[in-house]
């Protein structure tokens, strides 16, 4: 009776509630429902006779269907059923939905094609839930609730407003308030672009780099023939183990043309650190074969690999986290420019949205309290430290040592190269103490793990501060006296560079290294007729003496990783800056910085972000 009393009070006064003051239904949450996985399995019917034939029909058998469960697994964004929830109240009896996909209500009195009373909460939350429904891209949910709700005088049924959910194109999880999605599955894995190389007198070469969690690569390939659906194709190879970091196929036998169409498909078995095992796929992929020479070698090598001259190595975009090409450095800052800094990955430093990288400092404060950086307890990073000592993945409070007062992000790239051409679309950070970290850094420290002794070349260097926005920096690191340090900087003055967008690139050849924003060229180092080794004679004879053993570039003659990150003060603040809280040789600075967070804090704002819009790299 309620229920109709509350229907006809409905559509007379087209309200929220029957009647009452003291009572409405709350937004309710909609949560899609995604498959978790299942199993498929298929007969051992091989015979004693033609085991061979059958071993290897089975493991093409198997792979075909593992890559049908893989699509449906890795696409898990087309979810199947719903719930719906409002949260538990005390006085409510009893929560009904009313709901239809793709069709609207034009009467109260339509009770839905999903029509259940629920009458008992679970976990503090009257939920309704469906594990049938199958949605896509696009579908609605068109819906309404009613509630009965005793107040202590009276039980009322109280009715919603017509409702609608939208579903969109990745999990409700992972969306903002506007729909749009905010992060990536973080087990998804690409099978990425693969290294094609036509080998002379006859062959070719086909390979990805290697990953944690990869466990088999599998090329299929036809030439001048394209596939009719999933193949095995000419070549036909499972590769089981990667050498020199890559997963690589070779055919040492095939004489290529020019104009020769290359058609294939890859294969990839990755385990995710949840260790669920799935197949990959790369589809529909053809490579036309040049001129005589289709790739004139270039002076730059790519994961150990000759390049082909002006190739396109790395273009990311940031659509989503590329565990890839990217890593998260997790760790205390250290040795050598002690800056006052934890890298770390969680999401209020370091994030992927809209598709750019998003990476912000924050205070200590904010996450765990002023007594933070007092800690006799201490703060460890785990297992996902990335530092090598363990000093760095773990520290305490002890005799006025404080811990580091700001938290914040950088990654580190998988590719590691020699020579080429860098290019970094961003906007950098404001605030004072604050400074980008676009950065080439060793990749093996063969020249030392100390003190710049393997050099650094930084793309972009700008300080935060109001009065030094204006001076922008491109410079290598030999060191870390005040004539290593300044021995290599070039720099371009302008109005403030952090207001906008800029393009910052470095091109390293081995004969020197050149810097550019917006493609103007502001700067070029070349080492003297000595090398470097000369510069750094003086103050470090024994680094000097290892600089010797490379070439007249070195320490930049060795494969380097890029590094994109947000420091905050440290050594990289020369002392002659006005206003600095604290000086570089004092043995406290960074709890002197922390007691002066008065004077600077109110500097960061929502601007104290480094946003990085897209990274290329070019070989030579």
């Amino acid at each position: 009776m309620a229920l109709v009393v509350c229907i006809l009070l409905y559509m007379i006064f087209l309200g929220d509630r029957c009647f009452g003051q003291d009572f409405e239904i709350p937004e309710a949450t909609v949560q899609l429902l995604y498959p978790v996985g299942f199993t498929v399995s298929i007969p051992d019917n091989c015979g004693e006779k033609l085991q061979v034939a059958c071993k290897h029909f089975k493991r093409q058998l198997r792979r075909k269907v593992a890559s049908s469960v893989q699509t449906l697994l890795s696409n898990n964004l087309y979810p199947v059923g719903f719930t719906v929830s409002i949260p538990d109240r005390s006085g409510i009896r009893l929560f009904a939905f009313h709901g239809k996909v793709n069709e609207e209500f034009t009467s109260p009195q339509d009770g839905g094609r999903y029509s259940r009373d629920i009458t008992r909460a679970k976990n503090g939350k009257w939920t309704y839930t469906d594990k049938t429904t199958r949605f896509k891209k696009g579908d609605e949910i068109n819906y309404w609730l009613y509630v009965d709700y005793d107040n202590g005088r009276n039980q009322l049924g109280y009715m919603s407003e017509f409702r609608k959910f939208v579903v969109r194109e990745c999990p409700r999880q992972l969306m903002n308030e506007k729909g749009d999605c905010t992060a990536s599955d973080p087990y998804h894995y690409e099978v990425p672009e693969p290294s094609i190389e036509i080998l002379t007198p006859r062959g070719f070469k086909v390979s990805i780099p290697d990953q944690d969690g990869v466990k088999l690569f599998a090329f299929h390939g036809k030439i001048n023939e394209s596939f009719d659906g999933r193949e095995a194709g000419s070549f036909s190879r499972d590769i089981t183990k990667a050498r020199d970091g890559r997963w690589t196929f070779t055919d040492r036998v095939t004489l290529l043309n020019p104009g020769d169409i290359i058609y294939y498909w890859l294969y990839v078995d990755y385990e995710d650190p949840s260790g669920r095992k799935l197949g990959y796929l790369k589809e529909d992929q053809e490579y036309t074969v040049g001129g005589v020479s289709s790739c004139m070698k270039s002076l730059t090598t790519w994961n150990g690999e000759v390049a082909c001259s002006a190739q396109l190595l790395l273009d990311e975009q940031f659509n989503r986290f590329n565990t890839v090409n990217w890593t998260n450095d997790i760790r205390y800052a250290d040795d050598p420019d002690f800056e006052f800094v934890i890298y770390d990955k969680h999401e209020n430093n370091l994030n992927v949205r809209d598709g750019q990288l998003h990476i912000r400092p924050t205070l200590a404060d904010e996450r765990y309290g002023s007594e933070f950086i007092y800690s006799k307890t201490g703060y460890d990073l785990g297992s996902s430290c990335t530092a090598d000592v363990a000093n760095d993945c773990k520290r305490t409070s002890v005799g006025g040592y404080t811990l580091p007062p700001i938290f914040s992000g950088r990654i580190v790239s998988t590719n590691f190269f020699k020579y080429g051409r860098v290019e970094v679309r961003a906007k950098l950070p404001k605030g004072d103490w604050i400074y980008p970290q676009i950065l080439l850094s060793p990749k093996e420290y063969e020249y030392g793990k100390t003190n710049y002794d393997s050099g650094e070349i930084r793309i972009a260097f700008l300080g935060g501060n109001a009065h030094l926005m204006n001076e922008l920096q491109g410079r290598i690191l030999l060191g870390t006296s005040v004539s290593t340090r300044n021995y290599g900087i070039t720099k371009t003055t302008g109005n403030d560079w952090s207001n906008d967008y800029h393009l910052f690139s470095v091109i390293w050849n081995p004969e020197s290294i050149s810097f550019f924003v917006d493609d103007r060229e502001y700067g070029q180092i070349i080492p003297p007729r000595n090398g470097f080794s000369s510069v750094v004679a003086r103050d470090k004879p024994e680094a000097a003496s290892r600089l010797k053993r490379g070439t007249l570039l070195a320490p930049f003659d060795k494969d380097m990783v890029i590094k994109i990150g947000v420091g905050v003060g440290g050594h990289t603040f020369p002392d002659s800056i006005p206003n600095k809280p604290y000086t570089n040789e004092e043995q406290k600075p960074q709890l002197k910085f922390y007691k002066a967070k008065d004077s600077w804090m109110p500097t960061w704002t929502r601007e104290s972000e480094l946003i990085v819009d897209y990274v290329k790299v070019y070989a030579l």
